[in-house]
């Protein structure tokens, strides 16, 4: 039987739920510099993505000259006001506490920022859960190069063939296989589902609770 000794998470849309805070942060960049925000569907798609990506898609051509200040403006917004507004996802403590209790080492491997990961987990009260954060300032190529999943192994001391990778976007997928890791996509976070799938994860689960319910897993053979 095979044994993983970790789980790296992505941050946004599988363990935590910060919608509505970064929807708010990023009205507040883009209205500083006077240009119509997108929707509130828009900005949940997108999320999971590289911030230069996204606001290549959002800000109209004339603009992009500025996107560094604009990204700028929502990183400053979100350092202050996602880690008070950034909730646990249902089921994500149970799982966590789960994950512990059995001996299971536990990372991060986000877009967002180190500092703002890690006091938002301060304020959830979940820092402690965590062996290893690594936001996107830790490596020259994020997510979906598995550059920053290889780090977190490395904090974690593991490997690729006793980790496991749980994420709610294709970029989360695409980064564990190329790391070699066994990658699973949950489908209830922000990602969109077709996307998900077309990247062919390992395993698909519908809430992170499965991961205590399947009986997959931390001691028995994945097929």
């Amino acid at each position: 039987m095979k044994r993983y000794d970790s789980v790296i998470f992505d941050f946004d849309g599988t363990l935590v739920d910060g919608l509505d805070a970064i929807v708010e942060c990023f009205n507040l960049a883009f209205g500083k510099f006077d240009v119509l925000p997108p929707s509130r569907d828009e900005i949940r798609k997108k999320i999971g993505l590289l911030l230069l990506d996204i606001y290549e898609d959002f800000l109209p051509p004339e603009r992009h000259h500025q996107i560094n200040e604009v990204i700028e403006a929502y990183r400053n917004c979100a350092h202050e006001i996602l880690p008070v507004k950034t909730y646990l996802r249902a089921g994500a403590l149970d799982t966590l506490v789960f994950l512990k209790n059995k001996g299971i080492k536990l990372g991060i491997a986000t877009t967002k920022a180190t500092d703002t990961t890690v006091k938002t987990l301060e304020h959830l009260g979940a820092l402690e859960f965590f062996d290893a954060v690594c936001g996107i300032d830790l490596v020259k190529r994020p997510k979906p190069d598995p550059e920053q999943l290889f780090l977190a192994l490395k904090l974690l001391g593991s490997n690729p063939g006793r980790a496991i990778m749980i994420g709610d976007t294709y970029v989360d997928v695409m980064a564990a296989k190329a790391a070699g890791i066994y990658s699973i996509a949950l489908l209830d976070g922000y990602g969109e589902r077709k996307l998900i799938e077309d990247a062919c994860p390992d395993l698909k689960i519908e809430t992170i609770t499965e991961l205590i319910t399947s009986g997959l897993l931390f001691g028995e053979t994945i097929e």
